[in-house]
């Protein structure tokens, strides 16, 4: 018997939502368009997804990108063909830079309406370049055998969790050829073997039940997946744990060396992302963590240190707490100081190595001399299990010492912070990311924008007993989709127990994404509050040279620039909750009423952006002062 395009079409779609769910897969986010109405029709259908409709390409694939780092499982993200495409590049880019694995679907006109000038047709071949860790196109695969289906969804899901580069987006074009229904054929032979279900109570019955036949006569085509819910290729992989490496750390131990590490954030998911193995092989050691706040949380261990970009600027540390060794894993964090005091000890002699699982070269400055491809945290793991990984006695005091005057510097430092937050009366940026990181709830997650928010809390946020999770979208560094990220997030979070999802942003990412914050009827609205530092443009400009180099009126116009927006108009003309913070006081209540409200709630908090790096370098000045006369 023949099939009809428009079945097979159907049947190779709900072959890779099968093989998907297998995989591993939950979420689906879909664009409306006609062209990828096959696709589309398979995810609506199958009550095993979470599907959220977005009506803007861009804002939708960094809502996606939102969904699978707090998840850390794929994300489908569906939209149709031409500009649409295009609109989810910056969102690729960021999942391909951090390791987030989101399977992209584009659809797209076959090839004999290219080059003709079809509407909605643009190349989509190979569209996101070397950003995607697998690219398929499926012209023509309709006519292949079905089991081809299945090999083909399992290996784009297998790709974006296990490419030998780590996670990240893998792009499936789909040129679906019209008619995606069964038009040919006749009521009466759809409905042979329905008849009984269909009542005389209107057009919307006869609808459902033809479009029920038509799903019915696709799934003949497609074939049984592996047994035991297996997909139909697996992949597993092994990090290089070899001796080389083990008997690398043990070196370290033996010979007493003072060691840094340099701690970014790493995809895992939240429960290991403390790195227990790593941080008791420290403990043990005498080694010092600089710890990125999304690499894990804040709490007091007798080894991180999180003021790190103060204490790297102080001369007395600087000079007398240098290390034999440095050692980096996972993203950078974004401390300028931090990366010019590792150029320092580089130019004098100081080896830096990196862990990474993927071997990525993380190395901007070009200073890394072992690339060592494995996880520190099953290394560390394996040495703490060795009776060879305890320090020698004669090296254990000196070490001891050593870390206990970092852990003095950070406590001296962190307590200057602490009084400085609730002395000062105006509300300012370092102020508000401190007050956050010690007043949000355990079970929180804080995901910052990549300019002043991320570092004010890599620079200020200080331990406590149980800290929130922190993410941010530091692969491409940009503030594009940060309100979508953020939904996305919440979105992940909301079936966690107590789970509360906190959006730090600026004014300027606020506007960028304003229309991710637009909610289709239908759709349910993720409940997160929105805290967004309104400075009256960007305040990262004025940490910048331009700023000193520049006369007023061009700094302003082209780098700070400023905005005039009625914010609270804005706000609830969405449908959306609105509230103002003008001191630390007022913003913890208004945290407190956001929590009791359902949907989405943004406070805006009014600071001075002429007075934002003033106020940061006087808390970072103040520290230093107080570390040196400690220290000396």
């Amino acid at each position: 018997m023949l099939y009809e395009s428009e079945e097979r079409q159907l049947a190779f779609s709900l072959s890779l939502i099968d093989e998907w769910y297998r995989s591993g897969v939950r979420q689906a986010v879909i664009c409306p368009g006609s062209r990828s109405t096959p696709l589309t029709l398979a995810l609506l259908m199958d009550e095993r997804f979470e599907i959220t409709i977005r009506l803007d390409e861009r804002s939708a694939g960094f809502f996606a990108v939102g969904l699978a780092m707090a998840s850390l499982k794929p994300v489908v993200i569906l939209v149709t063909s031409g500009t649409a495409a295009a609109e989810l590049h910056p969102a690729v880019v960021e999942a391909d830079l951090a390791q987030i694995p989101v399977i992209v679907c584009t659809s797209d006109r076959p090839a004999e309406l290219h080059d003709v000038f079809a509407p909605q047709t643009i190349g989509q071949d190979n569209l996101y370049g070397s950003s995607v860790r697998y690219f398929y196109d499926a012209q023509g695969v309709f006519v292949s055998e079905p089991h081809v289906w299945r090999s083909i969804a399992a290996r784009l899901a297998q790709e974006a969790i296990a490419n030998p580069k780590g996670p990240g987006p893998v792009h499936l074009n789909l040129p679906f050829s019209e008619p995606f229904f069964p038009s040919s054929k006749s009521e009466e032979e759809m409905l042979s073997n329905k008849s009984e279900s269909l009542s005389d109570t209107g057009e919307i019955v006869n609808k459902a039940v033809l479009l029920q036949a038509f799903v019915d006569e696709a799934k003949k085509l497609v074939i049984a997946g592996r047994s035991n819910g297996q997909p139909w290729h697996l992949v597993y992989s092994s990090y290089n744990h070899d001796d080389r490496v083990f008997q690398m750390l043990l070196d370290f131990i033996k010979h007493g060396l003072k060691v840094v590490i340099i701690a970014g954030w790493l995809p895992r998911p939240k429960a290991l992302s403390p790195f227990l193995a790593l941080r008791q092989l420290a403990k043990e050691n005498g080694w010092v963590i600089f710890a990125d706040p999304r690499a894990w949380p804040r709490t007091i261990d007798g080894v991180s240190i999180f003021s790190y970009d103060t204490l790297v600027r102080s001369d007395t540390v600087t000079s007398g707490y240098t290390p034999d060794l440095v050692v980096h894993v996972g993203q950078r964090p974004s401390s300028k100081a931090l990366t010019q005091w590792c150029r320092e000890l580089h130019s004098k002699g100081i080896p830096h190595i990196r862990f990474d699982p993927y071997q990525r070269f993380i190395d901007p400055e070009r200073y890394i001399s072992h690339v060592i491809k494995a996880d520190i945290e099953l290394v560390a793991q394996k040495v703490l299990e060795s009776e060879k990984g305890k320090v020698s006695p004669e090296n254990a005091h000196a070490l001891g010492k050593w870390q206990h005057n970092w852990l003095t510097a950070e406590k001296v430092c962190q307590d200057t912070y602490t009084s400085l937050l609730y002395n000062e009366e105006q509300l300012t940026e370092p102020k508000i990311a401190r007050f956050l990181y010690q007043y949000l709830s355990p079970t929180s997650t804080i995901v910052a924008s990549s300019s002043m928010p991320i570092r004010n809390l890599e620079f200020f946020a200080g331990p406590r007993l149980d800290a929130p999770h922190v993410l941010a979208n530091r692969g491409a560094n940009g503030i594009d989709g940060v309100t979508s990220t953020i939904l996305g997030v919440a979105k992940a979070n909301r079936k966690l127990q107590g789970a509360q999802t906190i959006g730090f942003l600026g004014d300027l990412a606020f506007l960028h994404d304003t229309s991710g914050l637009i909610w289709g009827q239908f759709e349910e609205k993720p409940d997160v509050t929105l805290v967004v530092v309104d400075n009256n443009g960007g305040a990262i400009f004025s940490y910048l040279p331009i700023y000193d180099m520049l006369p007023g009126d061009y700094f302003e116009r082209a780098f700070a620039t400023p905005h005039r927006f009625d914010a609270e108009k804005l706000v609830t003309s969405l449908g959306h909750h609105y509230f103002q913070a003008d001191s630390i006081n007022n913003l913890a209540k208004c945290l407190d009423t956001a929590q009791a409200l359902s949907g989405i709630k943004i406070i805006f908090c009014p600071v001075q952006r002429d007075l934002a790096s003033e106020n940061s370098a006087f808390w970072v000045s103040l520290a230093q002062q107080k570390v040196n006369e400690v220290l000396k």
